[in-house]
């Protein structure tokens, strides 16, 4: 599964649009921000939630944001430690290889890629392609990758 959307959505924007191969508008992504990433969101087209991260505010910098489903199950918890991410779905550890500011991101668990991101040059300008991989639940890796790369962004931008 592909997937797109502009780049400068994740340095500029809290709320974008995930969009597919046609170029059509299919999952909506909206942020709330309060002394730094609080809460991300990812919706369908008729504005249904289908995973939320969130952190409640806390005085502890180390405590992981959580990343539920529709029903409100936490599904995978996403922790900061210094400049990478610890990412666990069940038992299971994920890592980020590269990162978008050398064009590209992996998202992959042991030696295999989930999800990948690209910078890719369109007749309709620069774009982020996102490629899902995963055969089991595409729409979930799609969401992790999209929230640790954004609350990446929003660390650079809260540290210059």
């Amino acid at each position: 599964m592909k997937f797109y959307l502009r780049p400068n959505h994740f340095v500029h924007r809290k709320n974008f649009n995930i969009k597919d191969e046609g170029q059509n508008n299919i999952f909506k992504i909206r942020g709330k921000f309060f002394l730094g990433f609080r809460e991300l969101l990812m919706k369908d087209w008729n504005n249904q939630v289908l995973f939320k991260i969130h952190n409640k505010l806390g005085l502890l910098s180390t405590k992981p944001f959580l990343i539920s489903d529709d029903k409100g199950h936490v599904i995978a918890t996403v922790k900061r430690v210094k400049k990478h991410f610890v990412i666990m779905v069940g038992d299971k550890e994920y890592t980020l290889k590269g990162g978008l500011e050398t064009d590209d991101l992996a998202l992959m668990h042991e030696t295999q890629v989930l999800v990948s991101l690209s910078k890719k040059i369109f007749d309709f300008g620069e774009t982020i392609e996102i490629d899902v991989h995963a055969d089991k639940h595409p729409l979930m890796h799609l969401f992790i990758v999209l929230s640790v790369a954004q609350m990446g962004y929003v660390k650079k931008k809260d540290s210059h």
